[in-house]
């Protein structure tokens, strides 16, 4: 086993900044390889690792497949599109390189699927660029919930809300992608909203069993605003509401059981703050935080399993897509299992 991981990103957006920030804190990582069809995009990515490591020149490719034939790439950062994520990731799984995907998976359940089973017979690793899985305030409640600390859980609630609209509506700032169906699989629901449904299905691992689902796309081709009722296999409910008309980030998660509850607030991946039975809890002191490029360089030296694997990115596209289902049909959808 390499005392290196080899690293390549492919797809050099602005998403490609906080990967490569994050990956540059390791000393036992290189990125090796910069791909995107825009070589100005991957030329910044490259201003911004040699200004922190001046003797490193990674290669600039515009051809994916290029840098899947390369033996100097361990792992694959999959930085595209949501629609591009399933044929480049299953590729590069293909290639016998680890892959770690953004957000989310996939557009759509079968093709999660599909993703894992590549990953199976390749025997390669591949995880999901959730930050959640690894800030401190999620993994005391994923372990709170574990341990029964907060007894039968009875009643969940998620709420998101972000300048989505704002955002992909500015003629300064065009990211016509996103509002394209074909292309993201949907919108705030599948973009930022796949954060906060990965999160909840992480720190409380039931199995979501029916939805009834209410989108509002306000205008645009995709959905702004989704809120929804989910009943879980195991009993409990819950409602999700994800709102891209919002003015700041604002994230909160509040698990009720019999025993205890817990509430976890979320501005920033800086910024933080959790409470059990409404007092504070410093879960910074007691697990430290990492992220999903860290865990991904250990999960290539064979130190580590996924924080955020490929199941947690099926089970959230099997509730993304029944959520969907429901709005369109107006009903209480089923979700595949």
């Amino acid at each position: 086993m390499s005392d290196q991981a080899r690293i390549a990103l492919i797809g050099c957006g602005g998403i490609a900044r906080r990967h490569v920030q994050d990956l540059l804190k390791r000393s036992d990582c290189r990125i090796t390889a910069l791909c995107d069809a825009a070589p100005e995009r991957a030329q910044e990515k490259l201003a911004q690792i040699q200004k922190t490591r001046p003797g490193e020149s990674p290669a600039i490719l515009t051809d994916y497949k290029e840098v899947l034939k390369r033996d100097d790439v361990d792992g694959v950062a999959v930085l595209l599109p949501h629609s591009l994520h399933h044929p480049v990731a299953k590729a590069a799984l293909q290639a016998g390189k680890h892959v770690l995907v953004e957000k989310p998976m996939t557009t759509s359940v079968d093709e999660a699927r599909d993703l894992i089973e590549t990953a199976r017979r390749a025997g390669r690793k591949l995880g999901i660029a959730y930050q959640r899985a690894f800030l401190s305030e999620y993994l005391y409640s994923q372990r709170a919930v574990a341990n029964g600390e907060l007894g039968q859980v009875r009643f969940m609630t998620a709420h998101l809300e972000q300048a989505w609209f704002q955002g992909v509506t500015n003629p300064k700032k065009p990211r016509g992608w996103k509002t394209d169906p074909a292309q993201a699989g949907g919108g705030q629901l599948v973009d930022s909203g796949s954060h906060t449904l990965a999160a909840l299905l992480q720190v409380c691992p039931m199995d979501p069993d029916e939805v009834f689902a209410i989108v509002d796309n306000c205008g645009l081709p995709v959905d702004v605003n989704t809120s929804m009722v989910v009943k879980f296999a195991q009993g409990p409910q819950a409602a999700i509401t994800i709102g891209g008309f919002g003015h700041s980030v604002t994230e909160s998660i509040r698990i009720v059981g019999d025993k205890a509850s817990l509430k976890i607030f979320f501005r920033t991946v800086a910024e933080q703050a959790l409470e059990v039975n409404g007092a504070p809890v410093d879960a910074k002191s007691l697990i430290p935080p990492s992220t999903p490029d860290e865990n991904f360089v250990d999960v290539i030296l064979g130190r580590a399993e996924f924080g955020a694997d490929a199941l947690l990115g099926l089970r959230v596209a099997q509730l993304s897509e029944a959520a969907y289902q429901s709005a369109r049909e107006d009903r209480p959808v089923k979700v595949k299992r």
